[in-house]
């Protein structure tokens, strides 16, 4: 679908940072895949540069105490795969589902991208 006449046609470029964002507050149980396979997927598709991506991951985080009503948290730790990938990129920021907002994040990963364009070396 990234082909030329594709409906992703362009999406990834040589000449551009990757922003990779994922928002979920549940453990990833349907991969077929593990957070190592999956980063080196996403780094390959960038020509193996890793500072080539800025990601965004919105998890579940520890429970807050009190924790707040209808809110998923993690109990897992570092073996919450989300958070496994997520922390495998250079740049990166992790963001809390059960956040009244997720506007800082967003505002966090754009500085990231503004700290990576400045570092980025075009394939």
């Amino acid at each position: 679908i990234n082909a030329e006449g594709g409906c992703n046609a362009g999406f990834l470029r040589d000449d551009a940072l990757l922003v990779v964002a994922f928002i979920s507050d549940i453990e990833d149980t349907e991969s077929t895949s593990w957070p190592y396979q999956q980063y080196k997927a996403v780094v390959d598709a960038k020509g193996g540069d890793p500072n080539a991506i800025v990601a965004l991951g919105v998890i579940a985080q520890a429970i807050k105490d009190p924790p707040v009503p209808g809110c998923s948290y993690d109990i897992l730790g570092d073996q919450y795969k989300m958070r496994q990938l997520l922390k495998k990129f250079p740049y990166h920021v992790e963001g809390d589902t059960c956040a009244p907002s997720y506007a800082p994040y967003f505002d966090q990963a754009a500085d990231l991208i503004g700290a990576a364009c400045g570092q980025f070396v075009p394939q």
